[in-house]
């Protein structure tokens, strides 16, 4: 009677371990068709004796570890101010006013004005 290596993997853990390593990679190849991005399955054998006459008493303990691709996460972008906070508006840029343009809707607020002091001179086109 032959053992090979598939025939033992067949019956560890009762055929569990199969089960469990067609399961990870169906998973595994529907992660990198996803993403686009690589991934790794693991199949870790520990062998070692458990006794007997010449230890003919083996011990197989198996251990499937996955890696799954993941998606990549954008980073978002924040201007920090003088007391290190982070904020989404740049602290030095003044607000631009802006109305609803759609038709048929009244805008509620009325457009801040910029004391002439600070508008400066009117500029030229083209500086």
């Amino acid at each position: 009677m032959s053992n090979s290596f598939l025939t033992n993997l067949n019956t560890q853990r009762g055929g569990a371990l199969m089960d469990e390593l067609g399961d990870e990679y169906r998973d595994l190849i529907a992660a990198v068709r996803e993403t686009g991005k690589k991934g790794k399955l693991t199949l870790e054998l520990e062998v070692k004796p458990g006794g007997g006459e010449d230890n003919e008493v083996i011990h197989v303990k198996d251990n499937v570890k996955m890696t799954v691709p993941e998606h990549d996460r954008k980073p978002s972008v924040y201007f920090s101010t003088q007391n290190n906070e982070l904020t989404r508006q740049h602290p030095e840029q003044q607000e631009l006013p802006v109305q609803d343009a759609t038709p048929g809707v009244e805008t509620q607020a009325a457009p801040k004005e910029v004391p002439e002091a600070e508008a400066g001179p009117p500029k030229e086109a083209g500086s």
